[in-house]
């Protein structure tokens, strides 16, 4: 009896030994390598700039309205102008976060885990940022999914590498806002139209239908990605009628997706209506910095500017190419996917406010599309030139998106302008200071007298929340270390004489390049400004400067951090710290 049950024994493992070594062999290697890279690249530095936040207010948008919700006890955002779907995924995780804590004894009540949040908010940016970075790389295994189903192997995992390396990409995927989610969305919807337009079934079709209404749930621009769908629903081989009836399926389905993720859009209309009419009046407004320091327009922005830097100007033709590729062999593919990306440049590329990532949505299938041009063009020079010469010149035109993507890291890696300034003032100006900073300079800590200032404004603005309880637990806690200076934060607008703030007692002033640069560069975008600086340059000394490649000179030169920023900087804007002169 004991030795049939070894017998058995060894029976059962040698069938899981087999199986396993049967999954292993069918495992793509390759794929595996290039999604291990790819999450690597998006979660290195993944708590950048932390405490603080400095690079992408956006951030502080998602984070700050899913804790006021938590705390109002609410599923209304108050807050339109993302829809809230992603709000709903960052409140869930703080959720899970408090519970946890309440089990291990670190919070005690619910204000405990609210002021957690106003000491360190590192780890409520951190959550939501490795959701964009789990996102983000499951969008590469996405993009590898669109090559294998639109050709084959080799074009998918070339268009996945792509993406994993795209610097705009991998950037993206280290923040907590909703552009990178939208992308993952948007490239399952291309995927299933696709599937659909192939196989014409009920499943495909609510697939798609389920993934649009996501995407627009999460950004209200990435909706365009519905033309993909009706393109597939038109193209298929089905009588007019029933193409009709699966578009209105698909839009039906969109529509009620997009209302399950964002309910308040129907329940607090009005607010939302407000939201949507601020939307269309910034995107159709004028920007000072877009229209006289870009000097350009949207679509030329996107394409000259944008994805070149992305992913490079010779991987860029390559797309091209590729997509021609598609559009003279697999030419209903070809508008499928193209459809969207014309839609969306269109759309976004009109708006008078462009950013980089308002066309993240488009790169999964720009790398689709080079990854196509690559194996083109590939086969066609194995005629005429040895595959070693061609390995070569691939590895050649690819190495800049690499290195970029690799410095980038490295970058994000180091701290940043704004903290060593920061830490700076606190050694070397005295407390109580009043201070002027443009926008995004240095996160100083607040006087009690600026605290109450601010709490003024935020509770007239918005009442007691949001921002406001930043301010009002500076005051309920004197001996927090907040309690520094009384902080002026100027922004792009046109700023009031230098008069102004030296006749309120204002000694120092913070001079941020994201701001300043423009209008010194062009003194006749504005006048006002151009005053300003001038009067700051006559009236001032300049006591601090602080660049990315700042190093700490009281250290040893081959300190291996000071040698990171020799060879590739560190990430933030220049800053410079002017003291006023005092009459002698």
């Amino acid at each position: 009896m004991l030795m049939q049950i070894k017998s058995s024994f060894r029976l059962h493992n040698s069938y899981i030994y087999c199986n396993a070594m049967r999954i292993y062999n069918q495992t793509d290697k390759c794929l595996i390598a290039i999604l291990f890279t790819a999450l690597v690249l998006r979660l290195t530095a993944i708590s950048f700039e932390m405490p603080y936040i400095y690079l992408n207010t956006d951030e502080d948008k998602v984070i700050v309205n899913a804790l006021r919700m938590g705390a109002d006890g609410s599923l209304n955002p108050k807050m339109f102008l993302y829809p809230s779907l992603y709000l709903y995924v960052a409140l869930s995780e703080f959720l899970a976060y408090y519970f946890l804590g309440t089990i291990t004894g670190t919070f005690h009540s619910a204000q405990d885990f609210a002021y957690s949040y106003f000491r360190d908010p590192t780890i409520f940016f951190v959550m939501v940022r490795v959701t964009s970075a789990l996102l983000g790389t499951a969008t590469v295994y996405v993009t590898f999914r669109l090559g294998k189903l639109i050709l084959n192997r080799q074009v998918a995992l070339v268009s996945a590498c792509i993406l994993s390396f795209c610097w705009l990409h991998v950037f993206y995927s280290h923040q907590a806002i909703v552009d990178v989610p939208a992308t993952f969305f948007t490239s399952l919807a291309i995927l299933f139209s696709l599937m659909f337009y192939r196989s014409p079934n009920l499943r495909y079709a609510t697939l798609t239908g389920i993934m649009i209404g996501l995407a627009t749930g999460t950004k209200y621009p990435a909706g365009a990605v519905v033309v993909s769908g009706f393109s597939a629903c038109l193209l298929t081989s089905l009588p007019t009628a029933k193409r009709l009836q699966w578009i209105i399926y698909i839009s039906i389905l969109s529509l009620l997706t997009f209302v399950m993720t964002t309910p308040y859009c129907i329940i607090d209309f009005p607010t939302f209506l407000i939201f949507i009419k601020v939307i269309i009046f910034l995107h159709g407004g004028t920007d000072i910095l877009m229209t006289h320091f870009l000097k350009t327009h949207g679509l030329s922005y996107y394409l000259f500017i944008t994805i070149p830097n992305a992913i490079g100007w010779i991987p860029l033709l390559i797309s091209f190419i590729g997509y021609l590729y598609l559009l003279t062999k697999h030419t209903h593919t070809a508008i499928i996917t193209g459809s969207h990306v014309f839609l969306l440049m269109t759309v976004m590329g009109s708006s008078t406010l462009f950013y980089d990532r308002f066309i993240l949505p488009i790169m999964p299938l720009i790398a689709l599309f080079c990854g196509v041009g690559v194996v083109f063009i590939i086969s066609q020079l194995l005629r005429i030139i040895h595959k070693t010469y061609i390995v070569l010149a691939i590895i050649i035109v690819f190495i800049p998106i690499v290195l970029t993507t690799l410095v980038g890291d490295i970058q994000l890696s180091q701290t940043d302008t704004r903290v060593i300034v920061k830490q700076w003032i606190e050694e070397n100006i005295p407390t109580g200071a009043k201070i002027f900073s443009e926008a995004h300079g240095p996160q100083l800590h607040l006087n009690h007298e600026a605290a109450k200032a601010y709490l003024a404004v935020a509770n007239e603005s918005s009442g007691e929340r949001g921002q406001g309880r930043t301010y009002k637990y500076i005051l309920d806690h004197p001996e927090h270390p907040q309690s520094y200076y009384l902080l002026s934060r100027g922004s792009r607008d046109t700023p009031a004489p230098l008069d102004y703030y030296v006749n309120d007692g204002y000694r120092y002033f913070i001079l941020v390049s994201t701001v300043f640069v423009p209008f010194m560069n062009d003194p006749f975008i504005s006048p006002p400004h151009t005053l300003f600086y001038d009067s700051i340059k006559k009236r001032c000394r300049l006591i601090k400067e602080v660049d990315k490649q700042t190093f700490d000179k009281s250290q040893n030169a081959e300190d291996i951090n000071n040698l990171l920023i020799r060879l590739f900087g560190r990430y933030g804007p220049r800053i410079l710290v002017y003291e006023l002169n005092t009459p002698s």
